[in-house]
C-alpha cells in the first residue's frame, strides 16, 4: 500500500534511486510529477517520494534483474557546494509536502541523512558561501533531531551517531579533515 511504501522508503528500506523501480508513465503525468531540471544533485530523491505518496499499491520485487555501473565521473564523486544547496532545498521541499500529515515524522527522518550528506559536501568544498551552508545545514539537523522522537525506529545507530556529533558542533570537522 501507499502507507507501506512511504514508511519504507522513510525507514530507507526502499531507496529513492529510480533506476530500482519499474513505473507506469501514467502515473507521472497524471499526478504532474516530473523530474526537477534545476536540481543537478538527487533529482530522484526530489522526485520518488512524490510518486510514492501518489500510487495506492506496489510489489517490491528482491530479484536483480540488471547490473548498475557507477561512473567514475559520476557527480557523487566530485563535491560541489552547488550539490549541498541542491540537497538542502529537496530536504526542505520534502518536509513542507508532508508537513501536517500522518507522514511528516517519518519525512523528517528521511532527511536527515541527506541532509547530513550535504553537511559533508559544504564541509569539503572551498566555496566562499560553503561555511555559511555548512551552518545552515548544522541548524536544520538539530532543529529536526530536537523535534523528533523517533530517531531510533527511522535511523541506523550510524547515523544517530552523526546526528549526536552534529548536535555538539563536531561533525562538520570530520569532514573538514577528512
Amino acid at each position: 500500500t501507499k502507507d507501506q511504501l512511504l514508511n519504507s522508503l522513510f525507514k530507507n528500506e526502499l531507496k529513492h534511486n529510480p533506476f530500482s523501480y519499474l513505473f507506469k508513465r501514467e502515473l507521472f503525468l497524471r499526478n504532474d510529477i516530473f523530474f526537477p531540471e534545476d536540481i543537478n544533485y538527487g533529482e530522484d530523491y526530489a522526485t520518488i517520494y512524490k510518486f510514492f505518496d501518489s500510487v495506492k499499491e506496489g510489489k517490491v520485487v528482491n530479484e536483480r534483474l540488471y547490473k548498475y555501473v557507477q561512473r567514475t565521473s559520476s557527480a557523487t564523486h566530485k563535491p560541489r557546494v552547488k550539490y549541498a544547496q541542491d540537497d538542502l532545498q529537496v530536504s526542505r521541499e520534502i518536509l513542507r509536502y508532508f508537513e501536517n500529515t500522518d507522514y511528516c515524522s517519518g519525512a523528517q527522518n528521511y532527511v536527515i541523512p541527506r541532509l547530513i550528506t550535504a553537511l559533508s559536501i559544504a564541509a569539503r568544498t572551498n566555496a566562499s558561501n560553503s561555511k555559511i551552508l555548512v551552518q545552515e545545514v548544522e541548524t536544520e539537523i538539530k532543529s529536526l533531531s530536537r523535534t523528533n522522537h523517533q530517531l531510533r525506529k527511522y535511523l541506523t545507530s550510524n547515523l544517530r551517531l552523526k546526528v549526536y556529533l552534529n548536535n555538539a558542533g563536531l561533525l562538520k570537522y570530520i569532514y573538514y579533515y577528512k
